[in-house]
């Protein structure tokens, strides 16, 4: 089981020599390395046209994420929410981050970002009026959220008001950047950054920096 990807560079090689069968055995039997989200065992079946395979796989892994979220009520359902949008199954990937009533920023985060991508952003929007309506008011962290879901209705400009920097915070700039490259405004976001560059020096800044300034290019 050494090197750390022994298992997926062996599938790899029996892959290659045309033994694809052998290849799925391997994934299946010493369960595939998953590297940034990307599972070699789906895309495998994906490159041979398995796709009754690759459906089967997915409605397994819905399964277990199901069964595991008795023992972890937070972080499962957000990686089955992941997985289910992944196969087309948004609104059941919406139903499950909602049932999690949370109004924490990273969850909600999820749900809008879900709600986006199903074109529900009105929805979306009316979810975070009923949260700042529950608390009696609403965080900074929870009304960025509003921006990404007020350009999918294609109202920019009223998107970068909301994001505006508040106190020149870096996730503050990070979200207005966010907005101004989805409205094809690159320059722009590459000019607040490097104009912002020297107070937030951190590593996460600088790679900030250095993506606006390649979106530029």
């Amino acid at each position: 089981m050494q090197p750390s990807n022994a298992v997926n560079l062996l599938a790899s090689v029996r892959e290659g020599q045309g033994r694809t069968d052998e290849a799925i055995a391997v994934l299946h039997e010493y369960g595939p390395t998953v590297v940034n989200n990307r599972d070699p065992l789906a895309e495998l079946l994906v490159r041979h046209d398995r796709i009754d395979e690759l459906r089967a796989y997915a409605a397994g892994a819905v399964d277990a994420y199901r069964n595991h979220m008795r023992e972890d009520r937070w972080h499962t359902p957000i990686l089955l929410a992941e997985l289910l949008a992944r196969h087309a199954r948004g609104d059941e990937a919406i139903e499950v981050v909602r049932a999690l009533d949370s109004a924490e920023d990273w969850v909600v985060d999820q749900l809008c970002k879900l709600f986006a991508a199903e074109g529900r952003t009105q929805e979306g929007l009316a979810h975070l009026d009923a949260l700042k309506a529950r608390r009696g008011g609403e965080e900074w962290e929870l009304s960025r959220l509003r921006g990404p879901l007020v350009a999918a209705c294609g109202r920019f400009d009223d998107a970068l008001a909301l994001a505006h920097p508040e106190g020149r915070s870096p996730y503050a700039l990070e979200s207005l950047a966010h907005l101004l490259i989805d409205a094809g405004r690159p320059e722009e976001a590459a000019t607040l950054l490097e104009t912002d560059r020297l107070d937030h020096r951190g590593p996460s800044a600088r790679s900030w920096w250095s993506w606006a300034g390649s979106m530029r290019r």
